[in-house]
């Protein structure tokens, strides 16, 4: 069954306001996710309940992937921790546990930084700060307790295992360091939905204006909005009709939808 399409939410809405715009733009791009994701960072509760519903296994797949990069380290940590705890120092060693949980959130990180190379996209500080430290964290933990409590046990396996949390550690403090943006790649929340749009295909971008033309034109036959506002948001760039009509408090966009300092990642 197709999902219903912008047409639709414009024929069944009796009043339009500010969730109705983001609503139309989430539809808009159900199709293409990159631009629905960016986008849905600055949506309101209630259009991203209804809109930002699409399933698909490989994403599915990947949200999991990541999610597993990210409390591997802890668990690994948690183990060491408990070892330390029992007092059996001589018996039980999880640091190769430790180890293969890091080497494998290693992999998922690694997968996310070639991602992050096809296609750049800036985050916000305290998400950076947030996924950095759960692997730093961890990963010192695990390497104290290591060489602390567990140096008489310390193979020439164990250190391997070592080095991998190590490298692991390392390449999160270079992320904390680099921060939340690439160079040359998009520097703000509001880039990277521009970006994604830029990515599409010059068709598809040429379908979903005129589709969006087509909403925004019934929206003003049916007395929804005024000719001015229709006017307006024909307007906006592609992508940028919601952030531009309805924008949330706290992101100011001028004339011309440059973004201001609100727009920075944070």
């Amino acid at each position: 069954m197709a999902h219903a399409t912008v047409q639709d939410l414009v024929e069944e809405q009796a009043e339009w306001g500010v969730e109705e715009w983001w609503r139309l733009d989430l539809r808009l791009f159900a199709d293409t996710p990159r631009v629905q994701h960016a986008l849905v960072m600055f949506a309101p509760p209630a259009p991203r309940r209804h809109e930002y519903t699409r399933f698909e296994l490989r994403y599915v797949v990947q949200s999991m992937a990541y999610l597993f990069g990210l409390i591997a380290p802890l668990i690994g940590a948690a183990l060491m921790a408990r070892w330390a705890s029992t007092g059996a120092w001589d018996s039980g060693f999880p640091l190769a546990a430790a180890g293969i949980l890091t080497a494998a959130s290693l992999a998922v990180t690694a997968y996310s930084e070639v991602q992050a190379r096809r296609y750049p996209r800036a985050a916000s500080q305290a998400a950076v700060r947030q996924l950095t430290l759960m692997h730093i964290v961890p990963g010192a933990v695990t390497v104290i307790v290591a060489l602390w409590l567990g140096g008489g046990l310390l193979s020439d396996g164990a250190w391997i295992w070592l080095a991998v949390i190590a490298i692991d550690v390392a390449v999160h403090i270079v992320q904390l360091v680099r921060g939340p943006v690439r160079p040359g790649g998009p520097q703000n929340l509001v880039d990277n939905v521009r970006v994604s749009v830029a990515e599409l295909s010059d068709d598809e971008r040429a379908r979903l204006r005129i589709e969006r033309g087509r909403a925004i034109s019934r929206l003003r036959e049916r007395g929804l909005i005024d000719d001015a506002l229709a006017a307006r948001a024909d307007a906006t760039d592609l992508g940028m009709t919601a952030l531009t009509i309805a924008p949330p408090p706290l992101l100011e966009l001028p004339v011309d939808g440059s973004p201001r300092a609100a727009d920075a990642p944070r």
